[in-house]
């Protein structure tokens, strides 16, 4: 965790000895790249995303999960990027990030994101000319409504059924 000590405290009380894929999952604080070490996932706090834009993958190969809480987040190199919309928090997902830090992201996680920004050319969930998401400037733009509204109108896409 980079920058919130609170979550860090959170996610400390959460996950005690919880096993993710065989391994107990630790939380630690970091001020900085060089503190990462061998971590899977970080969480930069709001206020300071703009620090990955000076994270490169390490020369290791290992994937790891960059997750960001604020405005912008992907444009700074977050691979997830969490937002409050209508009282609700939801996701955005940058495939290019993911490529970059080694990463394959489920596309049933990729169809509850309210966005989904990668390279150009590439083809995004819900984009195209006939699902009324515009796409600028090579992705999707953010799908934002009231509460309700996305969930029934990407389940209609998806399953070919009208509302």
């Amino acid at each position: 965790v980079l920058g919130d000590p609170g979550i860090a405290r959170e996610l400390r009380r959460l996950l005690p000895g919880h096993p993710i894929n065989g391994q107990v999952a630790q939380v630690r604080e970091i001020t900085g790249i060089r503190d990462v070490g061998n971590a899977q996932i970080v969480y930069v706090a709001a206020g300071h995303a703009d620090l990955l834009r000076t994270w490169v993958p390490q020369s290791s190969g290992a994937p790891m999960l960059l997750v960001t809480d604020e405005e912008g987040g992907l444009s700074n190199g977050s691979i997830f990027n969490f937002l409050t919309i209508d009282h609700n928090v939801r996701f955005e997902v940058s495939l290019s990030a993911a490529e970059r830090w080694g990463l394959k992201i489920s596309s049933d996680l990729l169809g509850v994101a309210i966005r989904v920004q990668g390279r150009e050319g590439q083809t995004f969930l819900g984009c195209g000319p006939t699902s009324g998401v515009q796409a600028t400037e090579g992705r999707c733009a953010p799908r934002v409504a009231s509460q309700g509204t996305v969930a029934r109108q990407w389940g209609a896409k998806r399953t070919g059924r009208s509302s």
